[in-house]
């Protein structure tokens, strides 16, 4: 992905700082805006959204389904990375959804590709082997268990794995 095509949302100008400061390339365009809203990006203009550890904090979950399907590409893919699964949590502002209930909303919104990992199982296949299946899915029990999960939605089907880079499992490897 080319820098100058990478752009960042938050509604809170802190952590856009800190993504300025620490993480984004310097041609990323960041916006500081409610996302419960609407994107603001023409239809079919993305070829990827990841939320990560964000997903839950949602309140309007499906009207960010249903943005992200506007905003993305016949072959575009959604990643939602550590969504908590219960709708109850301690934390205050933390509202997950479980992940058969996302999969129908994912699916209501022209998802046909998705893959469900538990958090513990997607960390440990991507550390033994630094790639996933995404044409499977952890099983119901494990993932009715879980505290947080995360899905990969293709618009059509997903491709069939995903791949860290040999600098991306480096990192991983060195933070086991």
């Amino acid at each position: 992905v080319k820098e100058q095509n990478i752009f960042g949302l938050d509604s809170s100008a802190l952590n856009l700082y800190f993504a300025r400061k620490f993480f984004a390339p310097k041609n990323t365009l960041l916006i500081c805006m409610d996302v419960e809203t609407a994107l603001p990006f023409n239809d079919l203009y993305l070829d990827m959204i990841s939320a990560t550890d964000a997903f839950h904090y949602l309140n309007r979950k499906s009207l960010f389904i249903g943005e992200a399907s506007r905003v993305l590409k016949k072959s575009g893919l959604a990643v939602f990375i550590h969504t908590a699964s219960r709708q109850i949590t301690p934390f205050t502002k933390m509202v997950g959804i479980p992940y058969l209930q996302l999969s129908r909303l994912l699916r209501k919104n022209g998802f046909q590709g998705l893959s469900f990992f538990s958090n513990e199982s997607l960390w440990s296949k991507l550390n033994q082997s630094g790639s996933l299946n995404l044409l499977e899915n952890d099983s119901k029990i494990m993932l009715n268990s879980t505290f947080s999960y995360s899905v990969f939605a293709g618009k059509h089907k997903l491709p069939p794995k995903a791949i860290l880079s040999e600098k991306d499992y480096s990192k991983l490897k060195k933070e086991e």
